[in-house]
């Protein structure tokens, strides 16, 4: 089955977080199993968020996420 992991941040000054919110919507309505994840700071692309605030953790809830 697919299954769809979001993240995105408030901030994120490239890409509005709008967009995730409506494709998280889509898919939603569509009936696929998604997971949507926004942080209020992080700005575009933290990667790995190593000293970038509230994102720092995003990718240990990613691994939680992969391993349910």
């Amino acid at each position: 089955m697919i299954q769809t992991f979001l993240i995105h941040s408030q901030d994120d000054s490239g890409v509005p977080v709008q967009n995730s919110l409506l494709y998280f919507e889509a898919l939603t309505r569509n009936g696929v199993p998604a997971s949507l994840h926004v942080y209020p700071t992080g700005g575009h692309g933290f990667a790995f968020g190593t000293d970038r605030g509230t994102v720092e953790e995003w990718t240990h809830v990613l691994l939680s996420w992969i391993m349910r």
